[in-house]
C-alpha cells in the first residue's frame, strides 16, 4: 500500500495524460464527440424497449428506466475489463523506454470507462423525467454501488491484464464470456421469469448485486437488503485483493513477453 501511494504521488501526473490520451483518442476525429456516450445508451434503449418491453409489460413498470439501470452499470465493467486485456501489450513500447507503474495502464481504462458511465447518466435521468418515473431520494446514493462495482472491475481489469501477456487467446475467450455474462445478469428481463433452480447460480454472479441495488436506489426508490450490500462488498474486496495478486505475481515476466 505504501508503494502505491509512492506509485500515486510519483506518477500520479501520468496516469492523467493515460485517460486523456485514452479520450481522445475514443473520440478522435468524431463528429459528436462525447455525445455518442449520451446517445449509444439511448438507441440501445429504444431498440430493446420496442423488443422486449410489450414481452414484460406486466412484470416490469416503466422498461426503458428498467433497462437502462441495468446495462449502464454492467457495460461499465464490461468496457472497462475488455480494454484492459490490451492495456500492457499495447503500450510494450512505451513501458520499454521509461520506468512507469505497470498496473497504471488497465487502471486508466478503468478510470476512463468510469468518465463514460458519469456521462451516460445523464440520459437515464432524462428518460425518467420525460417518462414521468421521477427521481426518487435514494438516487443520491447511486455512488455507492457504482464504488463497489469499480472495485471489483479494478481487480478484474487487473488480473485480466496480466494474463493477456502471457496468454493472447484471452482476447477471444473473454469475448465470449462476456456474451453469457449479459444473458446471465438480469439486464433486459425480470428476475421474477429465473425458475427457483437457477436462481443459485445467479447468486454467483457479483453483477447480480451491483445492478439490483442500483436498480433499487434509481428506479425502484428502495433501500436493498443489508445482505445485498454485504455480499456484494465481499466481492469488491476479493476480486480487488485477487487481482492485485495475479498482477504482482505475474508482472516480473511482464518483459519477457511483451
Amino acid at each position: 500500500m505504501r508503494q502505491v501511494i509512492k506509485d500515486f504521488e510519483k506518477y500520479g501526473y501520468f496516469l492523467q495524460e493515460l485517460i486523456r490520451r485514452d479520450f481522445h483518442k475514443k473520440y478522435y476525429r468524431s463528429v459528436l464527440g462525447i455525445l455518442w456516450t449520451i446517445l449509444n445508451p439511448l438507441l440501445m434503449m429504444g431498440i430493446i424497449t420496442i423488443v422486449f418491453s410489450t414481452l414484460f409489460e406486466r412484470s416490469i413498470e416503466n422498461y426503458p428506466v428498467y433497462y437502462l439501470c441495468g446495462i449502464l452499470i454492467f457495460n461499465f465493467c464490461k468496457d472497462a475489463s475488455m480494454q484492459s486485456l490490451g492495456a500492457l501489450t499495447a503500450n510494450a513500447g512505451l513501458m520499454r523506454k521509461i520506468y512507469l507503474p505497470s498496473y497504471f495502464f488497465p487502471l486508466s481504462k478503468v478510470a476512463l470507462s468510469l468518465v463514460n458511465f458519469l456521462f451516460s447518466m445523464i440520459p437515464l435521468v432524462l428518460v425518467a423525467l420525460f417518462t414521468r418515473a421521477g427521481l426518487h431520494w435514494t438516487f443520491l446514493l447511486f455512488p455507492l454501488p457504482v464504488l463497489l462495482a469499480a472495485g471489483f472491475t479494478v481487480g478484474l481489469s487487473l488480473a485480466l491484464a496480466a494474463m493477456a501477456v502471457y496468454f493472447r487467446d484471452l482476447n477471444h475467450l473473454y469475448g465470449l464470456v462476456t456474451l453469457a455474462w449479459t444473458y446471465l445478469t438480469p439486464l433486459f428481463y425480470p428476475i421474477s421469469i429465473i425458475p427457483a433452480q437457477w436462481m443459485l447460480l445467479l447468486r454467483f454472479n457479483p453483477m447480480f448485486y451491483y445492478v439490483g441495488i442500483f436498480r433499487s436506489l434509481v428506479y425502484e426508490g428502495t433501500l436493498p437488503p443489508a445482505l445485498d450490500w454485504v455480499i456484494a462488498g465481499l466481492f469488491s474486496i476479493l476480486t480487488l485483493s485477487g487481482g492485485c495478486l495475479i498482477f504482482h505475481a505475474l508482472k516480473k515476466g511482464f518483459f519477457l513477453h511483451l
